[in-house]
């Protein structure tokens, strides 16, 4: 009784979903929001025609976000429990980061104290770019989907913000010798600006049906820049995304 029960459910299901697909398209209009933390790989001493002494940057962390469209098709290639799925999304991307590097310039004596003083270097990215993402998407089960892709994209705008701060010792008596606790501060145009951005992409998503047309997808996405967003210095960024994105399958 158990199994012809089961059997049952299956064969609703399969009759469910060949009358979902009778009446709908195997298009599905997408878009959608995302947001996670940038991670930056760098390797110089200073960007390009800008000042810096005497620290390499090695790295620095930043909170990216986007929007993008996009289409998926359905293939209707049955794997596991589900379809192979194949999409392509224009997207807006931020991939802004701060990279910060500490240098000890000497001691600091005060009576009979001697504390280390402690510059810190800092580099403020704002970095945007406009994005294309074409994807495959793997049922594994149920609704559970891993994906894989491309993105290439073309920056709109990036500028840095540099200076170095006196960190310690924190007694604001204490200054550089233009009386502040800033100096070498420098801004503008991220100097020789890569025209290209491109990464390897691989997450994981779960399609919650809202109906037969509607699907909310919630996903999370590693992005692995591959070019450096600077031609002439080592400067990576990758991407840990989380986003949500609504599905609408066209009707026939």
């Amino acid at each position: 009784m158990r199994r012809q029960l089961i059997a049952l459910a299956a064969l609703a299901l399969v009759h469910v979903q060949a009358e979902a697909q009778a009446e709908h398209t195997n298009v599905l209009l997408q878009g959608g929001l995302f947001a996670g933390p940038t991670i930056h790989n760098a390797q110089f001493t200073q960007l390009p025609g800008v000042p810096n002494c005497c620290v390499e940057f090695d790295g620095g962390t930043g909170l990216g976000y986007g929007i993008g469209i996009g289409a998926e098709l359905d293939t209707r290639t049955s794997i596991f429990s589900n379809t192979l799925r194949l999409g392509v999304n224009l997207s807006y991307q931020a991939l802004p980061g701060t990279l910060t590097q500490d240098e000890v310039v000497g001691n600091i004596i005060s009576g009979s104290t001697v504390t280390d003083g402690v510059v810190e270097h800092t580099i403020d990215l704002s970095y945007g770019m406009v994005a294309l993402q074409p994807y495959v998407a793997v049922p594994l089960i149920a609704q559970l989907f891993v994906t894989g892709g491309f993105t290439v994209g073309m920056p709109l705008a990036a500028t840095y913000e540099q200076q170095q701060t006196l960190v310690e010792p924190s007694d604001p008596d204490y200054t550089f010798e233009n009386g502040s606790r800033t100096r070498a501060q420098q801004s503008g145009d991220l100097p020789d600006k890569a025209s290209l951005f491109a990464a390897l992409s691989i997450g994981a998503r779960y399609d919650l049906a809202v109906n037969d047309a509607l699907t909310v997808v919630p996903s999370i996405t590693y992005q692995l820049g591959l070019t450096d967003i600077v031609s002439t210095v080592p400067w990576k960024v990758n991407a840990i995304f989380g986003g949500v994105t609504v599905q609408y399958r066209l009707p026939k």
